[in-house]
């Protein structure tokens, strides 16, 4: 399936939401970047716009962002690979491991795989 995502800012909100669509431009879902000053947390919507997961990670575990499904329990994640200092600092790459829920339909892991882009841009690219 090729995907694309687009990315808005709401109006009322300064947090990004990501939409995703299949390569026929049919709506898969979305992904919500939620404020929380505790955590890093987002919430991920099927295509009738309900929640069937949210990822939310504390400020202090800065790579891995586990996912959980509708009744709290842990069912996949999101892992950024830490490559090491020098290459962290010097090249702008980064490899992520994303590990699907049990059971998610193809819909479901494009707005995952949706999250996992996000959650890179949100926190791991720097502009300048």
């Amino acid at each position: 399936m090729k995907l694309l995502l687009r990315f808005e800012k709401m109006a009322h909100h300064p947090w990004a939401v990501v939409k995703v669509f299949d390569q026929n431009g049919k709506y898969q879902g979305r992904v919500k970047r939620a404020f929380n000053p505790i955590s890093k947390s987002y919430a991920l919507y099927n295509r009738s716009g309900i929640v069937f997961g949210r990822i939310r990670s504390p400020i202090w575990k800065f790579w891995n962002f586990p996912l959980f499904n509708v009744n709290g329990r842990q069912t996949g994640a999101v892992h950024k690979k830490w490559r090491g200092f020098l290459e962290e600092f010097l090249t702008n790459a980064d490899n992520f491991i994303v590990d699907f829920l049990e059971r998610a339909s193809v819909s479901q892991k494009a707005v995952i795989l949706a999250a996992a882009i996000t959650i890179d841009f949100n926190h791991f690219e720097h502009s300048g």
